[in-house]
């Protein structure tokens, strides 16, 4: 604890600075005999953690001084004297002062009462702490949603990517509009609290369309024009895994996303046209479900250990 002591009695700021030495209370850092220079400028610079202050003193007696100081000084107050009014002593109090302690001085009473303002102090400071603590965090935490969010989708946007090479999507018009749509549906599940099986295809592809060509006259045309690409995209994907399956029906890429991502009488009806080239006419027509092959996308996507 940093203390000052102001007292015109030049044994009393003696015996004020033996007691707070020899008892290891902390340190004097200023003194003065003249209440004219006991002011809030010199207290804060010397960062004072405890006033000693004498009510009687030559040039500005001690209410004054309290009265000049208070409430820009955080710092304690304890009054020293020997005035025992009450109507003095109420006002000491009204204008802020911790402790009023008669003289002549008691050590032992000096002792427990910067005793007990030492651990106020050191519970308020941890108080203050925490306030500032909860408002740093309150200034962060919408950055760090963001940050997380960003990061949420380029990591779904990356994992989408590793996903559709898997699935015979590379690079092309399809490609980019199914990431597109990924990055779609985080966005609605985060902000709706929506879940991908509630949202509408149609929905979907819009929400993705405005995200990147904004509200437009073309807009309509942009939807339809996505739709046809993502139409595509998984036909082809239709293709490449139907055509794991007839090299090789144990196939791993086969086995697991043939059935996750496709009806699987529709995979077997292309692994007969793949097969029997000649005779795909003949074949019945293979119906893809769009939204079947965007959700697993979507699921698979997500998945933190995707590609452990």
């Amino acid at each position: 604890m940093r203390f000052f002591i102001a007292d015109d009695n030049d044994s009393i700021r003696a015996i004020l600075s033996n007691i707070i030495e020899d008892e290891k209370l902390g340190t004097v850092e200023g003194e003065t005999a003249d209440g004219s220079k006991v002011c809030t400028e010199v207290l804060m610079s010397r960062q004072i953690d405890i006033l000693l202050l004498d009510l009687l003193m030559p040039q500005r007696d001690g209410i004054e001084i309290i009265r000049s100081i208070m409430p820009a000084y955080n710092g304690k107050v304890v009054v020293i004297s020997q005035v025992e009014t009450k109507d003095l002593i109420g006002k000491a109090f009204s204008y802020g002062i911790d402790y009023y302690i008669l003289k002549p001085i008691n050590k032992l009473e000096i002792v427990n009462i910067v005793n007990k303002l030492r651990e106020r102090i050191l519970l308020e400071n941890s108080i203050q702490d925490i306030y500032k603590r909860v408002e740093q965090v309150k200034i962060e935490l919408p950055r760090r949603k963001i940050a997380v969010k960003e990061n949420n989708h380029n990591g779904i946007r990356e994992r989408g990517k590793h996903l559709l090479i898997q699935l015979g999507v590379t690079y092309g018009r399809g490609y980019v509009e199914l990431l597109d749509l990924l990055e779609a549906i985080s966005n609605i599940e985060d902000e709706r609290q929506d879940k991908m099986e509630s949202i509408p295809l149609k929905t979907l592809f819009k929400s993705s369309c405005l995200k990147k060509y904004g509200n437009s006259n073309h807009l309509p045309r942009m939807i339809q024009s996505a739709e046809q690409s993502v139409r595509r995209a998984v036909h082809q994907s239709l293709d490449h895994i139907a055509a794991l399956g007839v090299e090789d029906y144990s196939n791993p890429v086969f086995e697991r996303f043939a059935p996750q991502f496709f009806d699987f009488k529709q995979i077997r009806i292309r692994m007969q046209q793949i097969q029997n080239p000649l005779k795909i006419k003949e074949w019945e027509h293979v119906h893809i479900n769009i939204k079947k092959f965007i959700q697993s996308l979507y699921f698979e996507a997500i998945k933190k250990d995707e590609f452990r």
